[in-house]
């Protein structure tokens, strides 16, 4: 006998926008989750901030996050104010993140770039990373003030910041980075052709002594033959 969805345990996804979510669309579709005995509700955070204060609290159950946050944040060097969180783990490897470097119609190299500001969702965690190695690869260093760094939160935040101005450029993964290009903006190149393989984001499942601790990590065994399936 088949279970109804309401008859199922549910297991809370925490993600930000963007085409890396497919796997998870494909698993609620296709009714994958049920059939292994799981209901998925997916939540949207606005950032990084945002998502692991949420989930110290114990707001959902597994967060889809950048590896980098996870990293950051047991190492109590996470910028939301919550301390280090030794119960954070990683507990598998979705994708690269998809993202580009994206700019100002205007600017047409990284080189370009000097002087200008630049866009992340936090300082410490997440992308920033990546952006800061991109720059690195290409002459510019933060760190001597090639350039400026200001936080303007998750994707969708960092889109309508470059669109209406406020900065030269950011990351931004599909379908953003599309949307911009369609628009007249410059996408400089993908992050994985200037710095080579990167793990993005990944499955954050509870660590021990969370209750929900065996729900969460059922889910994401699913969640990596999910993503196999929709590819």
């Amino acid at each position: 006998m088949l279970h109804q969805p309401s008859d199922l345990p549910i297991v809370t996804v925490n993600v930000f926008p963007g085409g890396f979510n497919w796997g998870l669309y494909v698993g609620q579709d296709k009714g994958f989750f049920a059939q292994h005995g799981i209901t998925v509700e997916m939540q949207g955070t606005p950032n990084s901030v945002t998502q692991m204060s949420d989930f110290a609290q114990g707001k959902f159950d597994i967060a889809m996050t950048a590896v980098d946050n996870i990293v950051a944040y047991v190492e109590g060097q996470g910028e939301a104010p919550i301390g280090s969180q030794p119960d954070f783990m990683a507990a598998m490897g979705s994708d690269s993140g998809f993202l580009s470097l994206v700019t100002s119609p205007a600017i047409k190299s990284i080189r370009e770039l000097a002087g200008k500001t630049l866009s992340v969702d936090a300082m410490t965690t997440g992308y920033a990373f990546v952006l800061y190695e991109i720059m690195r690869r290409n002459g510019l260093d933060k760190e001597r003030g090639d350039y400026e760094i200001v936080r303007a939160g998750g994707m969708v935040q960092r889109w309508n910041a470059l669109r209406e101005g406020h900065h030269a450029a950011t990351l931004l993964s599909a379908p953003y980075n599309i949307i911009a290009k369609n628009e007249g903006f410059t996408e400089l190149g993908k992050a994985t052709d200037i710095i080579g393989a990167y793990q993005g984001n990944v499955a954050r499942c509870a660590g021990p002594g969370a209750a929900k601790q065996i729900k969460s990590a059922r889910l994401c065994q699913r969640l990596s033959q999910f993503d196999r399936m929709a590819l």
